[in-house]
Parts: structure tokens; C-alpha cells; sequence
């Protein structure tokens, strides 16, 4: 099927036709300019130079039909532009969010150092931290940081919008990984990262503990779009990988850990506030991993530390941060600690109640 203005849905695309049109009568001038390249490549890159658009749009225009090319003026593509860019902003509100000023740079310096490595070491593109829609709108702002991945979005986008030079396309892919919904899948396994998650935000913000998440309305469906999300490894850890891939005996390459090592922004507590400014912080993963402070004045507090009677909290408080971080168990090793079902339930009212001795 032929490209048409009316049918793109790249506001960049539509963006660099209305550049391109602005200069007045300009279909002549891209038949002089194709008409001079060797091959389809040479036509984009000429394309590309002479009218400072991406190949993304030199291939979308190329894929016109000259009829529709010659059909169009600035208005009707600026008109095009708008709409798509008042219903994008409309359907936005509903979409997860990530703060791409703060995570452009970081994601570009990554790339430069990685994408050389990625064919040998990793098949996944790093998990970025983002929040759910409704985060920046909550009346306390509450992120829930795990452990590593399983899965995430594979390196061919990371790959591919590297070379577009269109960066945002990975960071908003990233934060399509998991939502709300999907969340919602784990059903209400004791085990399950969200499970244990969504059962405590649930908890502190209406004050009730739902016994089985997935009876949830969708009110409280609804509450959960407030939560912000990272994790203490961007990068899978090399059991995981193991697991995944079945290999009991998965050895990691050199490149594999090159990955790792320049992922560690993602990684980090102070990224998180500075990009989100979260009033709390819940670590679920009972390891230490004092990196993730790096860069902080937060402290230990050994008053408020518990590991014994099932109930496990670690609490780190800041003079220069609001933010206030409680460390406890991840769901997945609750069994290793002996904790039933009402044990993990007694725990989220443990971890809900902190906040109010914080």
C-alpha cells in the first residue's frame, strides 16, 4: 500500500513535511533531486541532505505515489501534522511515562559504547525506569523497584533506533513492556513481583488489603496506574539468563559484562529521583547492592531495621532527598524464609504501616 499524509502516524515523519513545505513549491525540486541518485540508497541519502529530513521520511515519501505527492501543499500537511499530534496527546493520557529528557543523553551514551557488543553479549535492550500514567498526578508518589528482567524489549529496536538516530522510539517501546494490565496477568500468585507490589500500593493509598488481585474493580485498577517502576539490574543477571535460555552452564562473555557496567545509570537510586521525584522508594529484594546508593547522602537507619519475626524492612533516609527508602524481601524468596501466605500479607501491612513511622 502506498504512504499518504492522511494515513502516517510518525508525527516526526509529518513534522518533516511540513518543514520541507514551508519552502514553497518543492515536488519539481525532489524529481531533479532523485532523478540525479545512482540507486534507491543514494536517492534517500540525497533526500536526506538536501532537505534535513531522516531516511525514516525520505522512505516515506519515496513510497508516495506521485499523485498524491503533487496533490499536496503546506496546509494540507500541516493540518495533517496537528491533527495527529492532538490525538497522540489525547491517547497519551492513557499511555506509561518516561522522562525522556532525562533518559535521552543516558541512552545515547549507552548505545555508543554497546551496540558494537550486542551480537556477542545480550539479546535484550536495558530496562529504563518509567512510571505508570496516572504517577505524575498521585497523591503520593510511590516507585517499586525489583530485581532484574526476564525478557525485555529485544535489541533489534534498541538496534534500530539507534541507527534512525530516533532514541524515543526505544524509551517509549520500554515503557510498553509492562503495564497495569499486564501486570494484572500474574494473577495472585504469592511469588509474583506485582502481585506483592500491587496488593501494597492498593494497601496504602485506600487502607484495605485485597485479598485476591485479581477481583480487583476498576477503581482500584485505576489506583495502580500510579506506580512508578525500576529495577536494581537493567540488564538480566546471568542466572536469569540461564533460565531462560535453559543453559544451566551459560557462561557470560566479556561483552556481556561491558553491557552491564554501562547500564548502571539505569541502575541507579539517584537517577530515579532525579527523573521522578518519588516521596518513596520500596526495594523489594533482600540483597545488598550498595551501588544503587551511589551518588546519595542516604543512610542506613539501624533503629528501624527488622529481620526478625517475618518481618524484614531495611530503611535509608536522606537530609538532601525527601524521597525515603524501605528495603525488604522480594516475593520470589519468601518461601525461602518460610513465609506463608498470611505471612507475605503481614508483611505488606508491615511495609504499608512504615510510612506512617516515617
Amino acid at each position: 500500500m502506498m504512504a499518504t499524509i492522511y494515513k502516517c502516524q510518525d508525527e516526526q515523519i509529518l513534522k518533516d513535511l511540513c518543514s520541507i513545505f514551508k519552502r514553497g513549491m518543492v515536488q519539481k525540486e525532489l524529481i531533479d533531486t532523485t532523478d540525479a541518485a545512482n540507486d534507491l540508497e543514494e536517492t534517500y541519502q540525497a533526500i536526506c541532505d538536501k532537505y534535513g529530513v531522516s531516511k525514516k521520511t525520505a522512505e516515506f515519501i519515496m513510497n508516495m505515489t506521485f499523485k498524491h505527492w503533487f496533490s499536496l501543499n503546506e496546509k494540507k500537511v500541516v493540518t495533517a501534522y496537528e491533527t495527529l499530534v492532538a490525538a497522540n496527546k489525547k491517547s497519551k493520557k492513557d499511555n506509561a511515562m518516561i522522562n525522556m529528557g532525562y533518559f535521552l543523553p543516558l541512552l545515547k551514551e549507552f548505545c555508543d559504547k554497546t551496540i558494537p557488543l550486542y551480537d556477542k553479549g545480550y539479546d535484550q535492550g536495558p530496562f529504563v525506569p518509567y512510571t505508570m500514567p496516572k504517577y505524575g498526578s498521585a497523591p503520593v508518589k510511590i516507585m517499586y523497584v525489583g530485581r532484574d528482567t526476564y525478557y525485555w524489549e529485544p535489541i533489534e529496536t534498541l538496534k534500530k533506533s539507534y541507527k534512525e538516530n530516533r532514541l524515543e522510539d526505544y524509551l517509549d517501546a520500554n515503557t510498553k513492556c509492562v503495564d497495569v494490565d499486564k501486570m494484572l496477568t500474574w494473577k495472585n500468585n504469592s511469588g509474583s513481583f506485582w502481585n506483592f507490589a500491587n496488593k501494597l500500593h492498593l494497601l496504602i493509598r485506600t487502607g484495605q488489603l485485597v485479598s485476591d488481585i485479581t477481583t480487583i474493580d476498576e477503581k482500584q485498577k485505576e489506583i495502580l496506574e500510579e506506580i512508578g517502576y525500576g529495577n536494581l539490574y537493567s540488564i538480566e543477571l546471568i542466572e536469569t539468563l540461564r533460565k531462560r535460555y535453559e543453559e544451566p552452564t551459560l557462561l557470560p562473555s566479556t561483552e556481556y559484562y561491558t553491557i552491564c557496567e554501562a547500564a548502571k545509570p539505569f541502575e541507579s537510586l539517584r537517577t530515579m529521583i532525579e527523573a521522578y521525584h518519588p516521596d518513596y522508594v520500596f526495594v523489594l529484594s533482600w540483597i545488598e547492592k550498595m551501588d544503587f546508593l551511589d551518588g546519595t547522602d542516604f543512610q542506613w537507619q539501624k533503629d528501624l531495621y527488622t529481620d526478625s519475626d517475618k518481618k524484614y524492612r531495611a530503611v535509608y533516609l536522606s537530609k538532601q532527598y525527601k524521597t525515603k527508602v524501605i528495603w525488604s524481601l522480594h516475593p520470589n524468596s519468601m518461601w525461602r524464609k518460610g513465609l506463608c501466605k498470611q505471612d507475605t500479607d503481614n508483611l505488606i501491612h508491615f511495609l504499608a504501616n512504615s510510612l506512617n513511622e516515617l
